[in-house]
């Protein structure tokens, strides 16, 4: 099995030129930790050249133009969607830490959070060329708000599996007080303990000390912890604290861990 790091040239903080350059030195603890892993560059010119291995042209997103401004969270939710529809495989955001085998989980989304009337784009699997990514491809079109994050992200995939479940809303999805996935034709939908133990509201649990035994014994059925980089920016994670994401960096990314905590007290 091999690790994609894919990134886009208008990462945050990353200048085109440092990441084109030099991606491995720039991305230097992957290096450190990973030895089948390949670190993929990728821009919107690319996406859309026909002469480049990658493009859109096949797809139902062809349609998009190149030229529509979109924030970085949109062209991300776009690539990671379009990336496994063409080749398949396991989509998860770089800020998850996998604590469990993915391998039996299959053609699956998941919810965000405890009220289950959501689904998240953060982490699923299809096989190539599913069906289900097609949708999501035609539904990214009709659903696209360059002010709105989420439109062709979580919302455009909560749509596509209302209408794959052909349910008017998504509070109908689960039976009352069931931890049972939901099969709908050809994809099956996990509930959020399975990959988002924690919603992103909840994100302070995972960063608080003494947490990690205490998780190992209730979570049994989670295969991935989603840290919330994003809302966690600037929070530190302290050597020994035995926090959810200290326990599981410790536990399964020890490599990782190794680099992170040496010489220091915190990372």
């Amino acid at each position: 099995m091999c690790l994609y790091f894919v990134y886009n040239t208008t990462i945050k903080g990353y200048p085109s030129s440092k990441l084109a350059q030099s991606p491995a030195k720039t991305l230097s603890p992957l290096n450190v930790a990973m030895l089948h892993y390949r670190i993929l560059p990728t821009t919107l010119d690319c996406v859309y050249c026909q002469k480049c291995a990658f493009t859109l042209s096949t797809t139902p997103l062809s349609r998009i133009s190149s030229s529509t401004a979109r924030p970085v969270s949109q062209l991300s939710d776009l690539l990671r969607v379009v990336l496994t529809w063409r080749f398949g495989g396991f989509y998860s955001d770089t800020d998850t830490v996998c604590i469990k085998d993915l391998s039996p989980l299959k053609n699956v989304v998941v919810t965000s959070h405890k009220r289950r009337n959501h689904i998240s784009n953060g982490v699923f699997h299809f096989k190539h060329h599913h069906e289900f990514l097609t949708m999501a491809m035609s539904t990214m079109i009709r659903m696209y708000n360059p002010k709105h994050w989420g439109s062709m992200g979580p919302n455009t995939f909560s749509s596509c599996v209302q209408r794959s479940c052909n349910l008017r809303n998504l509070r109908y999805l689960f039976p009352e007080n069931s931890s049972v996935p939901v099969t709908c034709g050809n994809v099956t939908i996990l509930p959020e303990f399975y990959l988002l133990p924690y919603a992103w509201y909840e994100h302070r649990n995972i960063l608080e000390p003494g947490k990690w035994d205490e998780f190992v014994k209730t979570h049994a059925k989670t295969f991935t912890i989603h840290v919330f980089g994003q809302v966690n920016k600037g929070m530190q994670v302290k050597i020994g604290s035995n926090s959810i994401y200290e326990g599981a960096a410790r536990t399964f990314c020890p490599l990782l861990y190794i680099h992170a905590s040496a010489k220091n007290s915190s990372f």
